[in-house]
């Protein structure tokens, strides 16, 4: 009798969790609505064989690895029927959550979106729980009968065919896809959630069935996306600073979370145009990230944001702030959301910057600084650093609208009209701390930089990419540069500049230090440097490198390659093996060996 009811719970669980799998692949159809399908018929094929023997094989895995034991071992059926109504519900919240999160973010949850996600997404995550394990439950009642009393082998062929057998394709096409450089499957692989399909390319090399010759190239690239948490030699040499006697002047630097270019003018920004209008506007400067958190890392670290871990675990701050506070000046730093929070700043760039603390709001943030200002000592220099966020956050009901939004609009044109409605707010916020500025003034004396930490996207390629940490498109990476500089007139500067340069430029110019930039940093001098030819940016989850022409992207388990113009996947792309090692030597220059 116990052996029966063994098998029963057997062939019950195994029908239940591949029921679960169908159903989690009947979520997870939202991470296609935005996937651009591959116009090769062996591609779409991998899509589909691959789409559903992920979703099955995790459900099925998930069972085989929890309920299978503990039914082998204690085969009591409220016991078992318990626990699969339980991890179906997880597997299924977490499945829903997931998609949530990538459909509006293009990211998959990991424990860095996990501190990132706010208490609104787990009280979601909760509830949708909840729900499943009520769902589950009517549905484990139901099923029993007809699951617990079918044949083996039908229970056998069902996980064969929509399991092993699709698995199994999957696995040899991506190895074969990996291998070749094929493109259109490999760059499958970061739309579903943990998916790390198998490589064998060594192996293929060895048996002559693939080029041998491009294999350096895919290691390469392998070696770009190597998370790499070594200990740091930063900088390389002692900073050999000489500060000016006369006074120093201040610095503030402002900054627009999410702020595009093309938004700098008179009905979006006047503001922030106006100021412009008299100062010099650099014209292709581009973020070293497409998130916050690594924007911010760039532009004061001016470094590859693949060090920000190694940065982060040994809190060291940059060498801009620790120069700044060594030659006096008083640091005003209104970072907006807690410092903690998404960019690790107590950590990292204000590690030593006492008394920080977080000013939520864009209002609050510029009635701070005007007051900070306003009880600072006036015969030392001061160093700002305002951050608004209006923008991110979409439509609000405090801001004014610019204007309404065309009947049968887009979601993209509505999303667009409620980002240019929000900026406008953070240009309004600006524009009150560049006129105290002004009446106070001090715009004579002070150094100002109105830029941002990356770009946003509203799918103008067609390609399903929108709003930041998702593409390492021009939407994405290009920001507005404007710098109003005493004793330099306005000008338009065209070359290609980065946040990588604002550190060295500040520290040369300003403070007076004669070591070379490469001892602290990747760039050079916003004015007299040569532009980047190549530059390397991150995300949360990976790494490219970005060329004038083409965007190489590599995270160490898949790689891709891009035109930069339009981000058309480059199928058969031709890699510059010397711009990918000195990418790679620049990524562990400040390394420990």
């Amino acid at each position: 009798m116990e052996r029966s009811q063994r098998m029963d719970l057997v062939r019950w669980g195994g029908w239940f969790f591949l029921a679960i799998g169908l159903l989690l692949g009947v979520i997870g159809l939202r991470y296609l609505s935005d996937y651009p399908w591959p116009s090769d018929t062996i591609a779409r094929i991998y899509t589909v064989i691959a789409f559903v023997s992920h979703f099955t094989s995790l459900a099925v895995v998930a069972w085989a690895l929890v309920v299978l034991p503990v039914t082998l071992l204690v085969p009591s059926r409220p016991l078992v029927l318990g626990s699969s109504v339980c991890l179906g519900a997880a597997i299924l919240a977490a499945g829903l959550v997931d998609s949530l999160v990538f459909a509006e973010d293009r990211f998959h949850v990991s424990a860095l979106a996990l501190a990132i996600l706010g208490w609104s997404t787990w009280s979601f995550a909760a509830l949708y729980f909840a729900i499943f394990l009520a769902l589950c439950a009517l549905f484990a009642r139901s099923s029993w009968p007809r699951f617990a009393r079918s044949s083996g082998r039908a229970l056998a062929a069902s996980l064969t065919g929509f399991v092993l057998v699709p698995f199994l394709a999957t696995q040899a096409l991506h190895i074969w896809a990996d291998a070749s450089f094929y493109t259109p499957i490999s760059s499958f692989t970061p739309y579903l959630p943990l998916f790390r399909p198998w490589t064998a390319r060594d192996e293929l090399v060895a048996l002559g069935l693939v080029d041998a010759g491009r294999a350096p190239d895919r290691s390469l690239l392998e070696r770009l996306g190597a998370d790499r948490r070594g200990l740091l030699r930063y900088p390389l040499a002692e900073l050999a600073c000489v500060h000016p006697a006369a006074r120093l002047p201040n610095i503030l630097i402002i900054g627009l979370d999410a702020m595009r270019p093309d938004v700098v003018e008179p009905r979006i920004a006047p503001n922030i145009d106006r100021f412009a209008q008299r100062a010099i506007r650099f014209e292709s400067h581009w973020s070293g990230g497409n998130g916050t958190r690594v924007g911010l890392f760039s532009l004061f670290y001016a470094l590859p944001p693949t060090y920000w871990k190694a940065f982060y675990s040994e809190q060291r701050s940059p060498v801009l702030i620790d120069e700044l506070q060594a030659a006096g000046y008083q640091l005003g730093i209104f970072p907006g959301n807690p410092p903690d929070k998404i960019v690790g700043l107590d950590r990292t760039a204000f590690r030593n910057v006492p008394d920080l603390v977080a000013t939520p709001g864009d209002a609050e943030i510029a009635k701070a600084w005007i007051g900070w200002l306003g009880r600072r000592q006036p015969e030392r220099p001061f160093f700002g650093f305002l951050f608004f966020e209006s923008a991110p956050g979409g439509c609000h009901p405090e801001y004014t609208q610019l204007g309404a939004v065309r009947a049968g609009a887009s979601r993209m044109e509505e999303r667009r009209a409620c980002y240019d409605t929000a900026i406008h707010y953070a240009d309004a916020q600006a524009g009150k701390v560049l006129d105290d500025l002004e009446q106070r003034g001090l715009q004579d004396d002070t150094i100002v930089i109105i830029t941002s930490d990356h770009g946003q996207e509203f799918d103008e390629n067609g390609l399903g990419f929108h709003g930041h940490g998702s593409s390492y498109s021009g939407y994405q990476l290009h920001t507005p540069f404007v710098v109003r500089w005493p004793g330099r007139e306005p000008a338009v500067v065209t070359r290609r500049t980065s946040h990588n340069d604002v550190a060295p430029t500040l520290l040369t110019e300003v403070l007076g230090c004669a070591n070379p930039p490469s001892d602290y940093s990747s760039g050079g001098d916003l004015f007299t440097g040569p532009e980047w030819d190549w530059l390397v940016a991150a995300s949360y989850t990976g790494f490219a490198v970005v060329e004038p022409r083409q965007v190489t992207i590599s995270s160490g388990v898949y790689f891709e390659t891009r035109e930069a113009l339009h981000y058309r996947l480059v199928p058969d792309a031709s890699l510059d093996r010397d711009v990918l090692l000195r990418a790679i030597r620049e990524t562990s220059r400040f390394l420990s060996d």
